[in-house]
């Protein structure tokens, strides 16, 4: 509180005051000194009232009672209380000082509510439905999911964004399908093991396509782009690694070095990256080459991360793997790989003319492409935070549990509708990919150049 007197009782203060009351052209009070007759002594009035202030001896002078019409017709009357100059400087310095305190704490208050307000929307966006024999409806109360008869929750239709059915024996009304469908929300099919099996999905992405564009794109250009895609993905990496080690640097011996080696590694791939040219035969074999020795330094990071939260991750297995790490990173990858495959429909883009994988027959290697770019951000922070936070995570006969798996898809659908900064704006992760594929998709009509998504840690 003293230190908020010192400012008070101080020239510039006063003056600083003095200058707002003067342009705001006030009244005088009762003792009877106008505007311009306090100008004319302000060199002499100030430094008093300063002094007054300091010694505690200023007093405000009673309000002048006015009246005057409540409106321009009217004949009743409104009464005011005018200050005197000296003491409408005194305020204003006052509310100078206190004002700013007041609204960095309700900045901070709004901040606070609207976390919260994001964390509710975040898990509450996707719906998940994983046991057989339940229904989904829509009825006027909002989305339904029944069994046997009895509704056992709702959902509230504003705030959904996708549906995921990852068990057998569950059924949908036709009006939830018809509602879905008008606004573009996707319902994603998946088995036990985390196969995407297929997705209702409205026609209109498939409207007005760059598929002849995309397909026509030369080599110089398909590298710019792969370029951007694994700089996007070892950054993210790095980003990721960075995170976690802020928390646990003094908890594991070897943490530091591996991400010493981490940071190495993609220095030299920014060293490469700024020499390269995207015309040379050698380029994409050494960009897939830097790529394979980050993701090596990044797991072993990762495996000495969570070596004693006894999960034996021995090292990062794609298909047919059967522990509990493995087998959740997969699972989890192929919920982002549907995100990011509808993203480019709805970007109007070819999810089948990859850049970076070998193309296949029935594969849809773009997907593959981008999806590279959110795994660490969405995926991996998600599957280690649930093996730290010592969540009852389960494996058995190489498939992960209902419980697992429905945690899991809960928190990986959550993290797709959290917000983080990008391009100078609030948006949800979900958005963000959609985002990217509208920057690829300008990149290959030639009206922009690509650019990754970059977290932040």
């Amino acid at each position: 509180m003293a230190k908020q007197i010192d400012i008070l009782c101080s020239e510039k203060t006063l003056y600083d005051a003095w200058n707002v009351v003067k342009a705001k052209g006030a009244a005088g009070g009762i003792d009877g000194v106008t505007i311009q007759e306090f100008e004319k002594e302000k060199r002499k009035e100030i430094p008093k009232l300063n002094e007054e202030l300091k010694a505690g001896t200023w007093k405000p002078y009673p309000y002048l009672e006015i009246e005057i019409p409540k409106s321009k017709n009217s004949t009743e009357k409104r009464r005011l209380g005018m200050t005197a100059i000296r003491d409408k400087i005194v305020q204003q310095a006052i509310r100078a000082i206190i004002e700013p305190r007041y609204d960095e704490k309700n900045k901070k208050l709004i901040q606070q509510r609207k976390r919260e307000f994001r964390k509710i929307e975040s898990e509450t966006s996707g719906l998940l439905v994983n046991k057989p024999g339940t229904f989904i409806g829509l009825t006027s109360r909002g989305i339904t999911v029944s069994e046997k008869g009895k509704v056992i929750a709702y959902h509230h239709p504003d705030n959904l964004s996708q549906v995921v059915i990852t068990g057998r024996g569950v059924s949908l009304s036709s009006n939830l399908v018809d509602f879905c469908l008008s606004r573009k929300i996707p319902i994603d099919f998946f088995d036990h093991h985390g196969t995407h099996l297929g997705s209702i999905i409205n026609s209109r992405y498939m409207q007005n396509t760059l598929w002849n564009k995309q397909s026509k794109a030369d080599a110089a250009l398909r590298n710019h782009i792969a370029l951007g895609i694994i700089s996007g993905k070892i950054k993210n990496q790095l980003a990721l690694v960075k995170y976690f080690n802020k928390y646990h640097k003094n908890h594991y011996p070897n943490l530091q070095t591996k991400l010493t080696l981490v940071e190495q590694e993609a220095e030299s791939f920014r060293l490469w990256k700024k020499s390269s040219s995207a015309t040379s035969d050698v380029f994409m074999p050494k960009l897939i080459g830097h790529e394979s020795q980050m993701a090596i330094r990044y797991w072993d990071y990762i495996r000495e991360l969570i070596s004693d939260d006894e999960v034996e991750f021995v090292r990062r297995e794609h298909q047919g793997a059967k522990d509990l790490v493995n087998s959740m990173l997969n699972y989890g990858y192929a919920i982002l790989y549907v995100r990011v495959w509808q993203a480019l429909l709805a970007a109007k883009l070819n999810p089948f003319d990859s850049i970076i994988h070998v193309r296949q027959e029935g594969k849809p290697t773009l997907v593959y492409d981008m999806v590279e770019i959110f795994r660490s951000q969405v995926v991996d922070r998600v599957v280690i935070s649930l093996i730290q936070k010592g969540q009852d995570l389960e494996i058995r006969n190489g498939l992960l549990t209902d419980q697992t798996r429905q945690l899991l898809v809960k928190s990986v659908m959550e993290r797709l509708a959290r917000y983080e900064k990008y391009q100078g704006e609030e948006m949800k992760m979900e958005d963000i990919i959609l985002r990217q594929a509208k920057l690829l998709a300008k990149a290959f009509v030639g009206t922009d150049k690509y650019k990754p998504y970059v977290a932040k840690w």
